[in-house]
């Protein structure tokens, strides 16, 4: 048996709880949680230093800039494969969110079963 490398997964959400809640859940699985950020500017600027392989993205953060924001410099700058983890599922943010090509698009609140596949299918 193959030992299992687990994924480096970064979290961006600006409710405290959520985020905690996500990055227990995250390690449950055998993954680190190598970045948590609470603004679009905090994990720009967070990947500068690190390379996640997977990110858990949050669309509605404090700011000017969201995660939508993220996710287009996940996809077009680091190749970097992410999904969109929100409340706001209304027909133009999902328009405006698919635009960026995310691996999935998750409705809050997110379950354990929803993290597992979405790693599975990044870690093969």
């Amino acid at each position: 048996m193959t030992q299992h490398h687990g994924l480096n997964i970064m979290i961006v959400e600006d409710e405290r709880i959520i985020s905690m809640m996500l990055s227990r859940m995250v390690e449950r699985l055998g993954h680190h949680v190598c970045a948590c950020v609470t603004s679009a500017p905090a994990a720009i600027e967070a990947l500068d230093h690190i390379k996640p392989d997977l990110a858990f993205l949050d669309i509605n953060l404090e700011g000017e800039k969201d995660g939508i924001d993220v996710g287009m410099v996940l996809r077009e700058r680091l190749g970097i494969p992410f999904v969109y983890a929100t409340a706001y599922t209304d027909t133009e943010t999902k328009a405006r969110a698919a635009a960026t090509a995310p691996l999935a698009f998750l409705a809050k609140p997110i379950d354990l079963d929803s993290i597992k596949s979405l790693c599975d299918l990044v870690a093969d």
